[in-house]
């Protein structure tokens, strides 16, 4: 039977880093609306604000995928790591 090794500290970091990437792309609508003064022109500004109306609906998608993905890590690190304290117990108890 084949070794079974999985790195829950890493699940755990990929889990974090999702986070942050889901929390950058959630606040991507304020940095447009902080900086269309910045643009130089209004038509700039204007075709900047247009496009970010209509990625809401491709961020909140996006958003939504990271989430689920992140459940999905988070209870895969757990998962790991309670099988292998229970294991880890087991040989205690069996010694």
């Amino acid at each position: 039977m084949p070794d079974l090794e999985v790195d829950v500290e890493g699940l755990e970091r990929l889990v974090s880093s999702l986070a942050a990437i889901k929390d950058g792309l959630d606040h991507t609508r304020r940095v447009v609306d902080g900086t269309a003064a910045d643009m130089g022109s209004a038509d700039v500004a204007r075709a900047l604000d247009r496009f970010e109306d209509h990625w809401d609906d491709g961020r909140g998608r996006v958003s939504a995928n990271i989430e689920g993905i992140v459940g999905g890590l988070q209870e895969a690190a757990r998962a790991y790591r309670k099988a292998d304290d229970d294991l880890a117990s087991g040989l205690r108890e069996g010694s």
